[in-house]
């Protein structure tokens, strides 16, 4: 197999406008752009389903820059070097005659033809799972194959594991997928400079993990709420502070031990016996022990939710979860440390709960009740 190492870290070597112009007639510098102004928390891929339509898309891209690849190699080392590269990455045996029907009039193979036609060899999802476990993490903090790991070391590691793949992905990954999958990189690195506490935060960092616009951030620095340094980079203190204050703002999955961690919907398409209800910014979740209480009317119990001035009141705890997920912000009332009870907001994703273990907390409310 032949290695190329060409690229500079800011310019990119390509041979076409076009991913699937396979003539290299024409040679054109692409310079690696930053897509962090345009792809923010706000319309990151969290449920299942898109994500799943993200990582199609990052395969086909794949599938469509290969030929450059290809075509970089064809102009350094030659076409026979090229075919041979090509066909050893797909995992073609030349030697195998029949198998395939991209032959050339003089025997050999017509490895754009193969590239082309690149999905009959290589499994293009799997070679760019990559992209995947970068969006769950930079858009809500979740371990790669989190399935996989058990205890909060397990989870830690996987983590830095990817950390470790994002500034490559960057740079040779962008050669061969393009630059628009870009973000969920930037977000990686700037979402582990939060949970390990590395490096600085810049404002296109923020932007990428808070939803909001540059000009609001900046707006933050200029009243004093965000401190920067002369580069204007936030330490990863002062970032995660800010950030948890934010509504679009999902705080890391994985540091929660008692999160499974699945994407948003995937519990529900799998018809598994569980509910989403959502969270505040500290965490507490709205689960019949903490929401509900007595009645007015005696023997019932009451769940109120809603905005200020808005409210309602349920009897019904699903109801009332029902409810939550109609209104542009899920808010309900709940005591404080001082027994009183206040009105919070949802803050993060909604995490999965056992159905069982809801219903377990309705009876002992009910319980405490009495008949």
């Amino acid at each position: 197999m032949v290695r190329v190492n060409v690229f500079d870290k800011n310019l990119l070597v390509a041979f076409c406008d076009d991913p699937t112009y396979t003539s290299h007639n024409e040679l054109e510098y692409v310079t690696v752009k930053h897509m962090s102004g345009i792809f923010c928390a706000s319309n990151f891929p969290l449920t299942d389903a898109d994500l799943m339509n993200f990582h199609i898309d990052v395969a086909r891209a794949f599938e469509r820059g290969m030929p450059r690849l290809g075509e970089v190699i064809a102009f350094f080392f030659g076409e026979n070097e090229a075919e041979r590269a090509m066909l050893s990455l797909l995992g073609i045996d030349p030697s195998r005659p029949g198998k395939y029907d991209f032959k050339r009039h003089d025997g050999q193979y017509d490895w754009r033809g193969v590239l082309n036609d690149m999905g009959r060899f290589c499994d293009t999802v799997d070679c760019t799972q990559l992209w995947r476990d970068a969006a769950q993490y930079g858009g809500q903090g979740i371990t790669p194959h989190a399935w996989q790991h058990e205890t909060q070391s397990d989870r830690e590691n996987a983590i830095r594991q990817l950390l470790a793949e994002a500034d490559k992905a960057l740079i040779y990954g962008a050669f061969i997928v393009g630059d628009d999958f870009n973000f969920v990189w930037n977000a990686v690195k700037a979402r582990g400079a939060i949970d390990f506490k590395i490096g600085r935060l810049s404002l296109d960092d923020l932007c990428l993990l808070s939803g909001l616009s540059l000009q609001i951030v900046r707006n933050a620095v200029s009243v004093g709420a965000l401190a920067v340094d002369d580069d204007q980079t936030v330490a990863p203190d002062d970032a995660q502070a800010w950030l948890q204050r934010r509504r679009g703002f999902i705080p890391s999955r994985w540091l929660d031990p008692d999160d499974d961690q699945f994407p948003q919907g995937k519990q529900a398409e799998e018809g598994t016996e569980k509910e989403f209800v959502p969270q505040t910014a500290s965490g507490e979740r709205f689960l019949p022990e903490q929401v509900m209480r007595m009645a007015r009317e005696r023997n019932r119990l009451s769940i109120t939710v809603g905005a200020k001035g808005e409210e309602e009141k349920f009897n019904d705890f699903y109801a009332a979860l029902q409810r939550l997920k109609e209104l542009p912000l899920a808010r309900w009332r709940r005591p404080n440390a001082s027994g009183n009870w206040g009105l919070v907001s949802a803050r993060g994703p909604w995490v999965a709960v056992e159905k069982a273990e809801i219903d377990r907390q309705i009876a002992a409310k009910r319980k405490e009740i009495g008949p």
